[in-house]
């Protein structure tokens, strides 16, 4: 790493972005996510549509606000155990 580089944090950075990534994207962290998402958006779409659903008036747009209420749940949870995983002590290795 060049001192330009050290003096701006860029590598450091995106060695930290790329490692979230990879974190985020694991099988465990993804699964974990999906699960969440169903249920906890689930409840939020009952909560928020389910007036609209009960009568038949459901449109695109009222559609791409459901996705995006089973989005965030999603977004929570991996973003949460992207941290908890990222910030636990390393293992010992004995």
């Amino acid at each position: 790493m060049s001192d330009q580089e050290h003096e701006r944090g860029t590598r450091p950075t995106q060695g930290r972005a790329a490692r979230w990534i990879r974190t985020a994207t694991a099988g465990s962290v993804v699964r974990r996510a999906i699960g969440y998402a169903v249920v906890v958006g689930a409840v939020l779409i009952l909560i928020n549509h389910g007036d609209v659903i009960a009568a038949g008036r459901l449109d695109a747009g009222r559609a791409l606000k459901m996705a995006l209420t089973v989005l965030v749940p999603y977004c929570v949870s991996t973003a949460s155990s992207v941290s908890a995983i990222l910030e636990r002590p390393p293992r010992d290795p004995a």
